[in-house]
């Protein structure tokens, strides 16, 4: 309770109006490059059937909701992101499945959805051990460290001796940052998915609805409806109670949903107060590097940071400037 009483300060502290547009400008500046850098990775695997340009869709169910928006719209629009705001009845022209109850909405049409993130995650493992990797599942339990380096990973079945380390274990990082000398700041967000079929024809457009703070999106064969931000223990027991209205406000918002769940489960996103990655060396051990806590961006972000994490690893410049995202900030958005 202690830590997340801590990070929920610096959480107040990092949503003053003058933080927040700088961290909007450093978050900009990653999400510029996270097109290119999946695209090189989709076309070098041979997966660019995973990813598809369908737009993005935040809907209104009045427009007093639309309103309590215009700052999250302004920021996005001052930044570059191109966007249209469209009535209901234009929302429908786009999207049949969207139902009467939405008034107003805002569409962001250089979106890109991943149909399957299941089937890229594991694709992406076996090209890795098809070129050479190897695949290990065991749990990290310690490091090794001697002087200012990392020389080995001890796990639950061994010690495997290293030349560096990327630490990229999502919202599992913060005690295995801290024993390699970064003391960050993380929590794990928890999200309830439910996955259902559509009874008609389907969903094309991804949609959050602003007022039910639903995201309904839909994979290839079948709609992901998710919502809820629980700041709770990874290992807190699941409470699919809470999640139980998802459903049926998601039946506002789209047609014809099946009322029937095909499955449900809980994912932990490794969240910062100040809703920036971090990524960069930490400042005990020189041959260790962070790459984590990019919140609800992680598989936006993945291939870019991957190609950051490989540039450090080269000592040739990054491809952007990662010092608002370096472990050692204190994480109210006051370094920027």
């Amino acid at each position: 309770i202690k830590n997340s009483l801590y990070w929920f300060r610096k959480f107040l502290s990092a949503s003053k109006s003058a933080r927040v547009e700088k961290i909007a400008d450093a978050r900009a500046s990653i999400l510029k490059t996270a097109e290119p850098a999946f695209k090189e990775m989709l076309s070098s695997l041979k997966l660019q059937h995973l990813v598809k340009k369908t737009g993005l869709i935040h809907s209104y169910q009045n427009n007093s909701s639309f309103l309590n928006s215009k700052y999250a719209i302004a920021l996005r629009k001052n930044r570059g992101i191109k966007l249209l705001t469209l009535t209901g009845h234009e929302l429908r022209d786009i999207e049949p499945m969207i139902s009467d109850n939405v008034e107003v909405g805002v569409f962001y049409p250089d979106i890109f959805t991943c149909v399957n993130p299941s089937r890229l995650n594991t694709s992406i493992v076996e090209a890795f051990v098809a070129r050479g990797g190897i695949f290990i599942k065991e749990e990290v339990k310690d490091f090794e460290l001697i002087n200012d380096y990392c020389t080995s990973v001890i796990t639950n079945l061994g010690k495997y001796p290293c030349d560096g380390i990327g630490l990229t274990a999502g919202a599992w990082s913060k005690p295995l940052a801290k024993k390699l000398g970064c003391d960050v700041s993380l929590e794990a967000e928890r999200g309830y998915h439910i996955m259902v079929n559509q009874l008609q024809r389907n969903l094309k457009i991804p949609l959050v609805s602003a007022d039910y703070h639903i995201a309904i999106t839909p994979m290839e064969t079948e709609i992901r409806l998710s919502t809820i931000s629980e700041f709770s223990s990874i290992s807190a027991s699941e409470i699919h109670e809470k999640a139980a209205l998802i459903l049926r406000q998601a039946c506002s918002v789209v047609r014809s949903l099946d009322a029937e769940p095909n499955s449900r489960w809980v994912g932990a996103r490794p969240s910062t107060p100040d809703s920036l990655p971090i990524i960069g060396l930490s400042k005990n051990y020189k041959n260790v590097i962070c790459a984590f806590g990019h919140g609800h961006l992680g598989l936006t972000l993945a291939p870019i940071t991957a190609k950051i994490v490989t540039e450090i690893c080269l000592g040739v410049k990054t491809s952007i400037d990662i010092s608002p995202f370096k472990p050692d900030r204190n994480y109210t958005g006051d370094h920027l």
